[in-house]
């Protein structure tokens, strides 16, 4: 679901710090209010959104979070690993149906191998959707979870929002993933160059300017 407040929105990408923003909004701004049901709005992207809510942007900025693809698609499989999905995609229709289920494979490494083959792209394709980025009417700004500590205070800021910076910036990640860490950089350098070249257009975008590729690199040749 959406977060809405009287002065801004955000769209929950999963997995890129979305619990971690709820959790400050609701500490730090109050008022925040889910935009509907669960049911029908767990995980809505902006333009369905605005078709559910005409109007709901209306004098609220609309802001969001990507992250790179490499940290994403390993937060998604060991996310989906440690809450069971293994099981769940095979007893539920809604579960089999996503594209995770349909690369799904024993190991990380498998995984993306299924990836690359079966759905090349998803992690772009799942922000931009989201976010409205091949929309006419796009999020207003779109931080990264790598710095959404810093992003974060600056967009409440900027939608007007009364809050504590510092109290925003200490708060602590939430339902994080506990094997993410450094899974993906064993993977093989022409496989990490493959991930990377699928989902160019939001590597390009979002992370050429900070070189936050190279660290994946660098690290995995160590």
């Amino acid at each position: 679901m959406a977060l809405v407040t009287d002065k801004c929105i955000f769209i929950h990408v999963q997995k890129t710090g979305g619990m971690s923003v709820r959790q400050a909004m609701h500490s730090c701004t109050g008022g925040a209010h889910e935009s509907g049901p669960i049911e029908s709005e767990r995980h809505i992207g902006l333009p369905e959104l605005l078709v559910a809510h005409p109007g709901i942007d209306t004098g609220r900025l609309v802001f969001g979070f990507v992250r790179h693809p490499l940290t994403w698609l390993s937060s998604r499989y060991h996310f989906a690993r440690e809450s069971g999905f293994e099981v769940q995609r095979k007893h539920r229709p809604s579960a089999a149906a996503l594209w995770i289920s349909s690369c799904w494979a024993p190991t990380f490494s498998e995984f993306i191998e299924r990836y690359l083959e079966r759905f090349p792209g998803v992690a772009t394709q799942e922000m931009y959707r989201r976010l409205g980025l091949w929309s006419g009417r796009p999020a207003d700004r779109v931080g990264r979870l790598e710095t959404l500590a810093d992003d974060l205070p600056a967009y409440l800021a900027e939608a007007g929002e009364t809050f504590d910076a510092a109290k925003v910036r200490a708060m602590q990640p939430v339902n994080t993933t506990t094997r993410t860490g450094d899974q993906y950089i064993r993977l093989p350098e022409a496989t990490v160059n493959a991930v990377l070249q699928a989902e160019r257009s939001l590597v390009e975008r979002f992370y050429s300017d900070s070189g936050a590729c190279s660290p994946y690199l660098v690290a995995h040749r160590r």
